[in-house]
């Protein structure tokens, strides 16, 4: 395995975050700002592992810190849009008419899209673009100079999250939405290591199925606190046997 993958991999997420961060600031197309999110979380993973591994003064959070400004300002409408989803779905399998609540939740989403395009044009993208360039110097000195073993180095890093996930596991009280986090960092790490191989690794697949399944749990988690839906039993029931239903497929998984 090349030492380079990680320079590879930033290169890859920052041109994706670059892409979509242009479109979601000219038209708040729902993919792009999904998109442009994901590449977030796989930049700031990036950031706290070359922290862990070669470089305890990188300071992960400060040279993510336009990035987590970008993902926070797309936060809310996320949201919104997850539970327009899951709201469509329960009609569908529940039979009932919720026009009324998809329509509040259009509004908001409208508000929201007018709120992300605002702030987006006139986001600072300077500051970002150097936080970008301390990162690329740190990653080439790293590569170029300290001459580390990266897959040792993901491995270490790798198990300690694997640490995590069981202690988090043998808890009376099981926090999914934790191991929902850590679980997304093994997914990163591995498509790190995997970057130069064609075929996606079946670790791979089954750390992507087990993410999914979590994230879909989670969903249905914020919806439920949603107040205009916390008091329908028959909505709480569905979807709570539905995230009954996801957890046991995460444990088998």
């Amino acid at each position: 395995m090349n030492n380079d993958i990680v320079q590879k991999y930033f290169q890859i997420h920052k041109t994706i975050f670059e892409d979509n961060f242009k479109i979601a600031a000219q038209t708040a197309q729902e993919e792009a700002i999904h998109d442009m999110r994901v590449s977030i979380k796989r930049l700031r993973l990036l950031f706290k592992f070359l922290n862990f591994c070669f470089d305890k003064k990188f300071q992960p959070k400060k040279k993510a810190k336009q990035l987590i400004k970008v993902f926070k300002s797309a936060a809310i409408l996320r949201d919104i849009q997850i539970q327009i989803v899951l709201l469509e779905d329960v009609e569908y399998k529940l039979g009932i008419n919720l026009t009324k609540q998809k329509d509040r939740l259009k509004k908001q989403e409208n508000i929201e899209i007018a709120y992300l395009k605002e702030f987006l044009s006139k986001f600072n993208y300077v500051k970002l673009k150097k936080q970008f360039q301390k990162a690329e110097n740190t990653i080439q000195n790293t590569i170029n100079y300290s001459k580390p073993d990266i897959p040792i180095s993901i491995k270490k890093y790798y198990d300690k999250r694997i640490t995590l996930i069981n202690r988090l596991l043998n808890k009376d009280k099981i926090d999914y939405h934790k191991i929902r986090k850590r679980i997304k960092e093994l997914t990163y790490l591995t498509e790190i290591q995997s970057i130069n191989i064609e075929n996606t690794p079946e670790k791979l697949v089954q750390l992507k199925q087990m993410g999914k399944l979590l994230g879909d749990w989670h969903d249905i988690e914020v919806f439920l606190k949603e107040r205009h839906f916390a008091q329908n039993e028959i909505i709480q029931t569905y979807l709570k046997e539905k995230q009954n239903n996801l957890i046991s497929a995460f444990k088998e998984s």
